[in-house]
């Protein structure tokens, strides 16, 4: 699920008839309407709809809060020996949804997550063992565990990947944390929780 925004004309006209079975809702007569290509029955609500048309509308304040909430985090572990921040290449721009830095090796990102949750600091997260968010634990794609039939197409596509290994996104991805950073926190509450992350982290590199 989610939303698209484009300010390309066709992408988004093929998102709008793709996500209501190929309508092109030209007219006013739904019957009427014509099919350029097949589509599938993605629409959302008129209710959900509403929030989102009222939330985007918030988007640019969302992002500031977001941006600031970063800002007082990052600060708050920069200089802490062991910990690497992640790197935006020039003409990107940060996520600031998320702060995600590396620790030195794999046992000390475990290590260091464990203390994070002890610590009663949530949202923190890592990937690297999670059962969604990264393909190690992806068993059931690459072992192809389905309810229904699969294309030959699709099977030979997926055949390949259970003996697949990506060393480099491994490296990476085994020492990463990546903690959320919510909108509804005060700065007093982030200024908090920063310094939690920052005293849990120097614990732990200084216990290697």
């Amino acid at each position: 699920g989610g939303g698209l925004i484009t300010d390309n004309e066709t992408f988004y006209r093929n998102a709008d008839h793709y996500s209501d079975h190929g309508h092109d809702h030209v007219g006013s007569d739904r019957g009427a309407e014509s099919h350029p290509f097949l589509g599938y029955n993605f629409r959302i609500s008129e209710l959900n709809a509403a929030v989102g048309v009222a939330q985007i509308r918030r988007l640019d304040e969302f992002l500031r809060i977001q941006e600031n909430h970063y800002g007082i985090l990052a600060e708050s572990l920069a200089g802490l020996e062991g910990i690497t921040m992640r790197k935006i290449p020039v003409t990107g721009v940060q996520n600031y949804s998320f702060l995600n830095f590396f620790l030195p090796s794999e046992a000390l990102a475990r290590n260091a997550h464990k203390a994070l949750a002890a610590a009663g600091i949530d949202g923190c997260f890592y990937w690297y063992d999670n059962n969604w968010h990264y393909y190690r634990k992806w068993e059931h794609l690459t072992e192809l565990k389905t309810l229904g039939p699969v294309s030959p197409e699709v099977q030979e596509k997926l055949s390949g990947l259970k003996d697949l290994t990506f060393p480099s996104s491994d490296h990476w991805m085994g020492r990463n944390l990546s903690c959320l950073i919510k909108l509804g926190w005060s700065r007093e509450e982030v200024a908090q929780r920063g310094e939690k992350i920052k005293n849990v982290l120097r614990e732990v590199l200084g216990a290697a």
